[in-house]
């Protein structure tokens, strides 16, 4: 019984371990996970930050380009200003020629309408003096150069309208040039607007993601936190798993030296009843020749000595027999001190917490926590837990706190046992129980007072926190 009862921590913490080993196992991938995340979120980062300053960069250009636009605008409409005033005095040049050439044409007109007159009077008379001769040639040279006055006028008139068509034409290509750098400067604006609404949201995007760098890096602490103290639960685990594995191997080699102490003691015993029973023999053999002697002068004398060195012999070999078993029972006390002193308590802790509820409605401490001595082997052995005999039979079992259930079935030796995993690396382990509630499956949450199951007479109850065994009567409230 007591090996079984050693044997159950050591199973119920193989599971736990291997809990331990998968959760371990769920944390680094979710460690790795999260690395991973953190690795695309800066490599986005970097090209989200490569793109703000590509855009930025792009907006200063466009910015640049902008404000040599509107340089070169503000050029071209002086140019086109200095142009149409240009054009403005060619056009009262014009005026002012066509003015000057309507008046050359009238006096052109005037001569040669007093030169006709004055031939047809000529002509008349029919007689011309010097003074005739003289006014019709000044007559033809005022015609000849008002005629090229005209002539030069009309060449002026020539060229100020091809210089005004020149002028014209430059002032409506400028103005195209005007309205194209115009379009494209307000296309540049639109451009800059697009680019930094596109930055303001890609640096809304980084916000974003160092929060959520943030988040990963605490999670990361977070699960470097429990990865720690999963390896601290698991060590511990270890530890303890050794620890019980020392103490079965212990009880186990107690047993074995009992057996091979107890196989040498009834050995001698009989070695030593063959000894006493062949002195016995030899004595009696001895009584008989010594009766034959005296049976050759006196028969009922010899009967006599026989039967009184029978009687002799009998009481000496009884107890020589006697004093073999005495000291063999004393030599089997020594042995057994001797195997009480490989003895080892295991690790215990005080517990410091409020009390619990108790696991019974009623009871009373059938075997306490700590030392006794095994009625089978008559050795020291320590009692991991108490057991509680209750006052009332059908009785329901109560979680102790609140908790998740990591095992609950029928284990040979100890009914049903149940282990319920509570906060601070803290278990409560319940067996002898004849029932267990149906709900009761591994991983299901349990709250203080629950009913994990009934027992008909007694309930075992050991507490664990990290590795070391607590004194259940510590914890628990009295009843």
């Amino acid at each position: 019984m007591r090996l079984i009862l050693l044997l159950i921590p050591l199973l119920i913490m193989a599971d736990d371990l291997s809990q331990i080993n998968k959760d371990i196992q769920n944390t680094q991938k979710q460690k790795q996970d999260i690395d991973r995340e953190k690795r695309n979120l800066n490599l986005k980062l970097n090209t989200l930050g490569q793109n703000i300053i590509s855009n930025v960069n792009q907006v200063k250009q466009l910015d640049s380009e902008i404000k040599n636009l509107a340089k070169n605008i503000e050029s071209n409409k002086d140019q086109n200003k200095k142009q149409e005033e240009r054009l403005k005095a060619m056009q009262d040049k014009l005026v002012e020629l066509n003015l000057k050439r309507e008046k050359k044409s009238e006096e052109l007109s005037m001569l040669i309408l007093r030169y006709m007159t004055f031939s047809r009077v000529l002509d008349d008379e029919m007689a011309m003096d010097m003074n005739d001769v003289m006014s019709r040639e000044s007559f033809k040279v005022l015609k000849q150069q008002t005629t090229l006055n005209i002539n030069e006028i009309e060449k002026q008139k020539k060229k100020i309208t091809s210089d005004m068509d020149s002028i014209a034409k430059s002032i409506s290509e400028i103005n195209k040039m005007i309205n194209t750098q115009e379009t494209r400067a307000k296309n540049l604006q639109d451009m800059i607007e697009r680019q930094n609404s596109l930055v303001e949201n890609m640096r809304s995007e980084v916000k974003v993601y160092n929060q959520r760098l943030r988040d990963i890096d605490n999670q990361r602490k977070e699960m470097d936190k429990l990865l720690s103290a999963l390896n601290i639960s698991k060590k511990n685990k270890q530890d303890e798993i050794r620890r019980q594995k020392e103490q079965e191997r212990l009880a186990k080699q107690q047993a074995e030296r009992l057996e091979k102490l107890e196989k040498e003691r009834l050995a001698k015993l009989e070695e030593e009843k063959k000894r006493a029973q062949a002195q016995k023999e030899a004595a009696q053999k001895k009584a008989m020749q010594e009766a034959e002697k005296i049976a050759k002068t006196d028969s009922k004398k010899a009967q006599e000595f026989l039967g009184k060195q029978n009687k002799t012999i009998e009481q000496e070999y009884n107890a020589r027999i006697s004093a073999s078993e005495a000291k063999s029972a004393i030599s089997d006390f020594e042995n057994l001190r001797r195997v009480d002193s490989v003895y080892q308590k295991p690790e215990t802790a005080r517990y410091t917490g409020k009390r619990t509820l108790s696991p019974l409605d009623s009871y009373i401490i059938d075997q306490a926590f700590g030392d006794y001595i095994d009625p089978a082997y008559k050795i020291k052995i320590f009692n991991n837990g108490v057991v509680l005999k209750s006052k009332k039979s059908d009785a329901q079992v109560y979680s102790i706190m609140d908790g998740k259930v990591i095992y609950a079935q029928e284990m040979p030796g100890l009914k049903k046992v149940v282990v319920i995993e509570h906060a601070n690396s803290m278990h409560s382990i319940y067996s002898m129980l004849d029932k267990i509630a149906p709900t009761l499956k591994p991983g299901f949450v349990v709250k203080q007072g629950y009913v994990i199951g009934r027992i008909a007479d007694k309930l075992n109850l050991e507490i664990v926190q990290a590795g070391k065994h607590i004194n259940p009567t510590e914890v628990i409230a009295r009843r």
